[in-house]
Parts: C-alpha cells; structure tokens; sequence
C-alpha cells in the first residue's frame, strides 16, 4: 500500500535497484525542470532563480550537491558501521532530494526571480513607497512557495535520514547528532564550491 509511511521511507519498502533508478531519473528530471525555470541548486538544501541559466548549470548544480553529501555521510557510515556501502548511501542522497525538484515550477514565467529583483532593489531604501506591491495573487504564490519549500525540506531531510539509518543500521543519539553535523557540513562545502564556480564564471 502507497501510504505516508512510504512517502517518507521508502527504503523500506522497495528493493535498492528500484531506488537507485528512480533516484537517477529523479536527479535527471529535477535538472531539466530547473533548467525549464531558471532555477540553480546552488547548495545541499538551497534554490535561487537567476535571468539565465544553461542546461549544464542544474546537473553541475546536483552532482556536487550529491558528492558533498556523499562524503561526509558516507565517512560517518563506516564509523557506525564498517559494513556501510557507498551505494545504500547515495541511493538514500538521490531519493531524499527528490522533493526539492518540483520548487522551480513556481517560477514559472520568471514570476520568482522578478519579485526577488524587485525586493533586492528595495532593500536599503528608506520609503515604504520603495517596497514592490503584491497583489492577492502574487502574495498567495508566495506563501505558497515558502509552504512547500519547508516541507520540502523536512521531506527531504526525514528520507535521507531514513535512509542513512537503514544503510548503517544507525541506534544511538550520539549518531543522530553526527549526522545533523554531517549535513550542515555538506551544505556548507556545497555552498562554498557552488559559489567559487559563479564567482570564476562572472569574472
């Protein structure tokens, strides 16, 4: 039965070959649809809109979103468990970001990137008259699209989770709090490496 328990630990249900190809679908898919609406994955559980974005920016974006994850999870496996292989990790990495992959969507017709411009222009001014003035429309999107990115991330957080537990067969908190660390660590490497790229692209 396709319940929540499902939704949020697939792991348990599916085989790893399963997994690892709707994973690699998934990564494929989430990369064209971010290309579609010029959307960048530029960190482990970041997305931004830019005017323009080429095909290979979004699969760059993913790749190294995934190895950034990979490594450090991959080193706490095997100190929780020697046995832990890098494929029951990645499988967990490729699943856990699926959700992430239907944000771009909202900006569809460059809706997104147009109200963060507009917001960018009025930072630092001081008359109210300077802020962008939504609509009921515009000001539901938003709230819309700020909704779903945090379930997004809660999802996405809860499966990879999950899926690093089921890998290593993780039990103590001590391991919980490692891996919470582990994760903040990737975002950071991710964020780093992601940001050297645009800064040398942009020079």
């Amino acid at each position: 039965m396709f319940g929540p328990k499902t939704l949020l630990n697939p792991f348990e249900r599916y085989s790893e070959r399963t997994l690892l190809m709707i994973g690699v679908v998934g990564i494929i898919a989430g990369s064209l649809i971010a290309f579609a609406f010029n959307g960048r994955y530029d960190g482990v559980v970041d997305l931004h809109f830019s005017e323009d974005v080429s095909i290979a920016q979004p699969f760059i974006d993913n790749a190294i979103n995934v190895v950034c994850l990979l490594l450090p999870l991959l080193l706490l496996g095997k100190f929780i468990n020697n046995k832990t292989r890098a494929i029951d990790i990645l499988t967990a990495i490729l699943i856990a970001r699926i959700p992430y992959y239907v944000l771009p969507v909202f900006n569809a017709n460059g809706f997104m990137q147009r109200i963060t411009n507009e917001l960018t222009r009025s930072i630092g001014q001081e008359s109210q008259a300077a802020l962008p003035q939504l609509g009921s429309t515009e000001t539901l999107i938003i709230v819309l699209f700020a909704a779903v990115s945090i379930l997004a991330l809660i999802w996405m957080v809860i499966m990879l989770f999950n899926g690093f537990k089921t890998a290593t067969n993780l039990k103590n908190f001590s391991h919980k709090i490692l891996f919470a660390i582990a994760l903040i660590v990737a975002e950071v490497l991710s964020k780093l490496i992601i940001l050297k790229m645009i800064t040398q692209t942009e020079i």
